[in-house]
């Protein structure tokens, strides 16, 4: 078994159909359909850990308004930032958790793109306009790629959007400074650590800190709080009334909107049909190819 570093996604894309290759873990997600069309080639598209979110700056005003971070969740055009980010190999994520990890579930409620119904929001909360940055780390395609999307839809509103991009380290180390400098949106790509989304994304992202660790949104919910160390208590004897717990917590992170949750990618692997028994598991995002269970196709 050879391993071989390409770290361009079409560099993988050409090897793998010029036979160089039987498996590519990375391809041009806008070219995905046209290799799953070919005869010698499958392209399996699964479930992946890593999220996609806005994290809203609760303590300045007016995103510390509910109604104004309802309004830019009614704003903000989920499935555009789908098919131009990722090319459509994703979907919409729920507060925070990946979609088919725990406790993840379709029953959580999703905002979906209402213009008019945004612009009630912020009639009812008494904003009219309001500049607004949103950071971006630089190096990262995706965010790129779908934050000109979200200034297009806030501009709707009357929001004045100034898109930063910045190294993530340098963004990652001015959301924890000065206050005042802070950002009004931090986009961020996140993932679980472990196949538990309840103690990782909902605790690290919203849980409420004296400092800033993880939550920058800067969210403190008592209430919330509640439902997490309630949850946590039941995870490991009674999972589903934990579900249940955790099932409010979203709730509460969808009605509150600390966030927008944008969407969860899809992993995309392309696999030679000269090779049988690929598996992919999402609990190991980053190694893709469990080589045990590969064979010469009969």
């Amino acid at each position: 078994m050879l391993f071989t570093i390409s770290p361009e996604a079409i560099d993988q894309q050409q090897a793998l159909e010029g036979g160089q290759v039987d498996i590519a873990n990375r391809v041009p997600p806008e070219n995905k359909d046209a290799i799953a069309a070919s005869p010698d080639i499958t392209v399996h598209v699964d479930p992946s850990l890593f999220t996609y979110v806005g994290l809203l700056n609760t303590q300045r005003a007016p995103l510390d308004n509910t109604l104004v971070r309802q309004a830019l969740a009614l704003a903000t055009p989920y499935q555009d930032v789908i098919d131009v980010s990722v090319q459509g190999a994703g979907t919409q994520n729920r507060a925070s958790v990946p979609v088919g990890i725990f406790p993840d579930s379709s029953e959580t409620t999703m905002w979906s793109q209402d213009i008019e119904a945004a612009k009630a929001k912020m009639a009812e909360a008494g904003v009219e306009g309001f500049p607004m940055e949103i950071t971006y780390a630089a190096e990262n395609p995706v965010e790129a790629a779908f934050a000109p999307l979200l200034a297009d839809a806030y501009g709707q509103l009357g929001i004045d959007v100034t898109l930063t991009a910045m190294p993530f380290n340098q963004q990652w180390d001015r959301s924890k400074g000065d206050p005042e400098g802070r950002q009004d949106m931090f986009l961020l790509l996140w993932w679980p650590a472990n196949s538990d989304a309840g103690a990782d994304n909902l605790n690290s992202l919203f849980k409420s800190s004296e400092t800033p660790s993880f939550n920058l949104s800067y969210w403190d919910s008592p209430e919330y709080d509640a439902l997490l160390e309630e949850a946590g208590a039941l995870t490991g004897t009674d999972r589903a009334a934990a579900q249940d717990k955790y099932a409010e917590a979203m709730e509460l992170l969808v009605e509150e909107s600390p966030s927008i949750f944008f969407l969860d990618t899809a992993a995309v692997t392309a696999v030679s049909n000269a090779v049988e028994g690929f598996e992919y598991n999402v609990n190991y995002p980053f190694t893709q190819v469990f080589v045990y269970g590969l064979s010469p196709a009969a």
